[in-house]
């Protein structure tokens, strides 16, 4: 226990130290971020952090960029319980720029440093975005904290009979569309292409989607069984890793006031009974653009046909107009 409180005391430290870069209200705004959750906030990390296989690497961010995300961050973590952090094993957030790990990241959480890292330039990203990526990452901090693996078969088992992850593409080939993490309709169990790519980032989505879109996502459930099945599971899991996580948690996260992103109209969702049902569901605007293109390919050649017809008509009746040709 005494050894606990030293290490509390010494993160806490550690951020009054670093926050000797920050300037005004946002100074006092991550100080008190920092004293209820007992860890440290930098902004002056210095990189490259090494890690067991590879580098991570950025650079300091601006006052400007500071000054907004930290009123964000400042938000968003307010409804949370600081035994939630200390469950989760978060111990330092960094906020830096040009944030990359094999690729550039928007966050990224270092499990066995116990460190969440953001790239705070609020130039590049939309604050909605921000504030799902602040839920997401540390949801992955949570999820490997419980029992050290990202591995779920309960939770596979929600999932329509067949289905693999990946098979849509991995998390690293997919983290860099800026179209796999929107919201669709037509993968019934799932809340976007992202979530089809592993277990634990069909998990981190469904959480920061509960937190940022929470009256959006109980329509959505409404609509599709296993979306359903996956919110009771995972707040059942809050419960049991965290107990003072209640529905108060829940109700105070969807009271925050945010912008939103969420597509204004919910179809109906029809839950696939196979795998290959599944496979073969395609975004409308793609069999769209399919249709488009054959009609295209079918009728340009009819069009030219015709207007070469109307030209040789022409032709042929100018020719016979003209004087001392025979008719």
């Amino acid at each position: 226990m005494l050894r606990n409180e030293v290490v509390l005391s010494l993160l806490t430290l550690a951020f009054l130290i670093n926050s000797s870069a920050f300037a005004g209200d946002e100074q006092a705004e991550l100080a008190g971020l920092a004293r209820k959750f007992h860890i440290s906030i930098s902004q002056a990390k210095t990189f490259p952090v090494k890690t067991s296989d590879k580098d991570i690497t950025g650079k300091l961010p601006t006052g400007e960029h500071v000054r907004s995300f930290s009123k964000m961050l400042c938000s968003e973590l307010s409804f949370y319980p600081p035994e939630l952090l200390q469950r989760a094993g978060v111990w330092e957030i960094v906020l830096c720029e040009d944030l990359e790990y094999e690729h550039r990241r928007v966050a990224l959480p270092e499990y066995h440093q116990h460190i969440l890292f953001f790239d705070i330039d609020c130039d590049i990203y939309q604050d909605v975005y921000f504030r799902g990526a602040i839920h997401h990452e540390f949801y992955h901090m949570l999820d490997f904290a419980d029992d050290g693996t990202f591995a779920d078969k309960d939770w596979c088992l929600l999932n329509p009979p067949g289905f693999h992850y990946g098979a849509q593409g991995t998390s690293d080939e997919l983290c860099t569309s800026p179209f796999a993490g929107r919201v669709r309709f037509d993968l019934p169990g799932f809340l976007n292409v992202y979530s089809t790519s592993a277990v634990e980032e069909d998990k981190a989505e469904i959480y920061s989607n509960l937190i940022v879109h929470g009256k959006q996502m109980d329509q959505f459930a409404a609509r599709d069984p296993i979306i359903r099945a996956k919110i009771a599971r995972l707040k059942a899991e809050f419960a049991r890793f965290c107990p003072e996580i209640t529905d108060a948690f829940w109700t105070a996260g969807r009271a925050i006031d945010r912008p939103s992103n969420w597509p204004t109209v919910v179809p109906q969702v029809v839950v696939p009974k196979t795998s290959e049902d599944l496979t073969n569901i395609r975004p409308n605007d793609a069999r769209s653009r399919r249709v488009g293109t054959v009609l295209f390919e079918v009728a340009c050649p009819v069009v030219v046909a015709g207007l070469c017809m109307i030209y040789q008509a022409k032709r042929r009746r100018q020719r016979t107009r003209r004087p001392g040709v025979a008719i």
